[in-house]
């Protein structure tokens, strides 16, 4: 099987998991792939690796199937994502897995693997399918010459819980944008910038502040 066989094969898994778990874009969240794990008999460990890039890894212990997840990533959306890249190794590649001459480690797209660039490919279209993201871009106006601002409204629009760099990802695949487009752009304060501080950063702030006095005094 070529390798865009291969790859649409993993995207239609993609939509046969979804559908399995009664799963639509708005309800995807940390729960609800925790929720798919515990279905799969599937143990989450949390730890820190030595390896900062490694965000996730499959394996079997035992028998027994366990992600380990990278206790570093703190923002949900890449660790939404590193959990649903770890999913596809459980439901494509366990028989590699069992042989015991395959590390589902999750460092994606460097080696050119297509086991691994598939894990990317089944992650981002269970979390945020082709059709719905395309139909998103569609609604918003988006245009081939989509600028930066565009991107922070695509974020805001996203039923999906996606990071600015899935939304960087799709818009090049599908030609909205330059490779290294936004190499520059650090769109966390470009949104804030334009929509304001969000209240929760506001706020942690001087909660740790006060603790910060209260263990001094």
């Amino acid at each position: 099987m070529n390798r865009t066989a291969y790859y649409e094969q993993i995207k239609q898994l993609a939509h046969q998991v979804r559908g399995t778990y009664d799963v639509t874009t708005s309800q995807i969240s940390l729960s609800t792939i925790r929720a798919i794990c515990r279905g799969e008999s599937i143990h989450i460990d949390y730890w820190k690796p030595k390896l900062k890039r490694v965000r996730a890894a499959y394996c079997l212990v035992d028998g027994e199937s366990c992600v380990l997840l990278n206790d570093r990533i703190k923002p949900k959306e890449p660790r939404i994502f590193a959990l649903c890249h770890e999913l596809k190794h459980h439901f494509a590649d366990e028989e590699l897995a069992q042989a015991g001459n395959f590390g589902c480690q999750d460092v994606s797209w460097e080696d050119d693997s297509p086991i691994e660039i598939g894990a990317e490919i089944f992650a981002a279209e269970f979390i945020f399918p082709e059709n719905e993201f395309l139909s998103l871009v569609h609604d918003l106006s988006l245009d081939r010459n989509c600028c930066a601002e565009d991107v922070v409204r695509l974020k805001r629009a996203s039923p999906a819980p996606v990071s600015y760099t899935f939304l960087r990802k799709r818009l090049q695949w599908f030609g909205f944008t330059e490779p290294g487009q936004f190499r520059d752009v650090q769109f966390q304060k470009l949104e804030e910038q334009i929509h304001g501080v969000p209240f929760y950063r506001v706020i942690n702030p001087r909660r740790r502040l006060k603790a910060s006095r209260k263990r001094v005094s």
